[in-house]
């Protein structure tokens, strides 16, 4: 899994970075949703949002999953 940043969005220009690289097969399948990245501490927070179809409710599931350096992933 990378990360990717910009700083600088121009009319014709895109700047990208890379911020982080997490190479762990435990990040499992993180499909949409929100994040929030912390450019200090090198930390990734990802809210992603699961459906769940039942036969009566529709529910939604959400998990945050907080990537940082050194494989760090909770």
């Amino acid at each position: 899994l990378e990360i990717w940043v910009t700083n600088k969005i121009d009319p014709g220009e895109v700047s990208w970075s890379k911020f982080l690289r997490f190479t762990s097969s435990c990040t499992g399948d993180i499909l949409a949703g929100s994040f929030f990245v912390d450019e200090e501490k090198r930390v990734v927070v990802v809210v992603d949002q699961e459906d769940y179809k039942e036969p009566i409710v529709n529910r939604r599931n959400q998990t945050a999953y907080i990537i940082g350096q050194d494989g760090y992933f909770k």
